[in-house]
């Protein structure tokens, strides 16, 4: 994902602090790894409370993205919290962290989009984003006439990707032209079909590939892969062999590969089941 420096500290006039109680919170300007920094002198004065450093941003956010910045520190562990709000001021998302250390030396942390969830708000739930709309590119090993591998993808349940019949291993792969995160991977299969076994493989050059997860009796309709905080450009979906498919005592007269997805859910659909 391409970067965008939202704030190098230069000036800070646009900083403003908010303290709860008796707590007390100073800003200033200070200098960072890269340059400035944004300093917060804090003090709950023996209490309980909140300190917060808050500016209006207004930029448009893409379906995956994440913030990056150095902290360090000296005081003791605490609650961490770093938050959005949408335009209208009311809605609001959070990422947290319970007995956050603030380290001694500079250290980067970076906060994903698939670890900001809603905390309150007439929205009610969902992300700060929608999940992902468009519809990726798509290839395969090989198809039937009427089940290329766009049918996978075209959101009608009533098609689907099916290979040629063959003893070859058969694959299914989705570009999604970018870097994505995503949080689990719904696989449909056809009913007139037994589900096959397969491995789900990651990937951001096409090249090296990882294994994210191996179904080998998957036996349902549905397989359902969760893939906590999953991030990637390209996800491979690959079936062996018929007759490599471990501990299955009848042949597969069919030969084909009929997966009727995949369906690709959205990070917090997925973590949200998760919890």
């Amino acid at each position: 994902m391409k970067g965008e420096i939202l704030d190098d500290f230069t000036d800070i006039s646009g900083w403003t602090p908010v303290a709860s109680g008796q707590a007390q919170l100073d800003i200033s300007r200070d200098r960072g790894p890269r340059g400035g920094a944004l300093r917060l002198d804090f003090d709950f004065k023996g209490g309980a409370g909140f300190v917060v450093a808050r500016k209006r941003f207004s930029f448009p956010l893409p379906e995956a993205y994440a913030f990056t910045f150095d902290v360090h520190g000296v005081a003791p562990a605490n609650k961490l919290e770093f938050k959005l709000i949408d335009p209208s001021g009311h809605n609001v998302w959070r990422y947290q962290e319970d007995g956050f250390g603030f380290p001694a030396e500079w250290r980067s942390l970076r906060i994903r989009s698939s670890q900001i969830d809603f905390a309150w708000g007439p929205a009610g739930s969902g992300p700060m984003r929608q999940s992902f709309r468009s519809t990726p590119a798509v290839q395969a090993s090989s198809a039937l006439p009427g089940h290329e591998p766009r049918c996978a993808v075209d959101r009608c349940v009533e098609t689907s990707w099916r290979s040629e019949p063959s003893d070859e291993p058969q694959w299914f792969l989705v570009d999604f032209g970018e870097t994505r995160d995503y949080g689990g991977l719904i696989v449909r299969w056809d009913p007139t079909t037994t589900a096959r076994p397969f491995d789900l493989e990651s990937s951001d050059d096409g090249t090296a590939w990882k294994t994210l997860y191996s179904a080998r009796r998957p036996g349902v309709a549905r397989t359902y892969v969760y893939l906590p905080h999953g991030t990637s450009r390209r996800l491979r979906l690959r079936l062996p062999s018929p007759r490599a498919s471990p501990g299955d005592a009848s042949p597969d007269t069919s030969r084909e590969s009929r997966p009727t997805g995949p369906r690709w859910a959205a990070p917090s659909e997925a973590t949200r089941r998760g919890s």
